[in-house]
C-alpha cells in the first residue's frame, strides 16, 4: 500500500507535469504544428493534440494537405473558441478565454460567457474533444445557475 509520502510525490510529479504543459503552450518551444484562426497563429506539439482530438490527428496524417504543410487553418470557427480550445488541451481548462462577467459592460441577462461556452461546446462537438464538451457543459450550466434571473423573461 503506497504511503503519503508516496501520493506527495505523485502530486508533484503531476503538478510539474502540468507546469510543463503550460509552459509548452505559452511559449510554442519545440512545436511542430502551427493552427490558426482569423489572423491569431497557435504554434502547438502533435504529440499533445492529436491524441486529445481525433480530428486533429486525422488532418495531421495520411495524405490532407495539412499533413505536409504542417499547419491547419480554423478560421471558418469564433477565433475565442478556438483559443479556448487550445488552451484547454494543454491546460485542461479555458479559463482565460472566457469574458469575465465582473468586466464585461452588458447588460446581466445577455450573459456572454453563455454565448462563450456555447461556441467552445460547438466547437469541441465539431473538433472530437470529448473533455472539452464536458467542461463546456459544465461551465454552461454553473453559469446559468448564478446568472440566470428569471424576472429577465418575464
Amino acid at each position: 500500500m503506497p504511503s503519503s509520502s508516496d501520493g506527495n510525490t505523485y502530486n508533484e510529479a503531476h503538478q510539474e507535469l502540468a507546469e510543463s504543459l503550460k509552459r509548452l503552450y505559452a511559449r510554442g518551444s519545440y512545436s511542430d504544428l502551427e493552427i490558426t484562426c482569423q489572423g491569431k497563429s497557435y504554434p502547438v506539439h502533435k504529440a499533445i493534440v492529436c491524441p486529445r482530438s481525433a480530428f486533429l490527428a486525422a488532418a495531421c496524417s495520411g495524405q490532407f494537405k495539412e499533413a505536409s504543410d504542417g499547419r491547419i487553418d480554423l478560421s471558418a470557427n469564433d477565433p475565442k473558441a478556438v483559443g479556448a480550445m487550445i488552451s484547454y488541451l494543454y491546460c485542461l481548462d479555458h479559463l482565460n478565454s472566457v469574458e469575465d462577467p465582473a468586466n464585461s459592460i452588458q447588460a446581466p441577462e445577455t450573459c456572454p460567457e453563455l454565448v462563450a461556452h456555447t461556441r467552445v461546446y460547438i466547437l469541441a462537438e465539431k473538433y472530437l474533444i470529448g473533455g472539452l464538451k464536458t467542461l463546456a457543459l459544465r461551465k454552461f450550466t454553473t453559469s446559468v445557475h448564478d446568472h440566470f434571473n428569471v424576472n429577465s423573461f418575464l
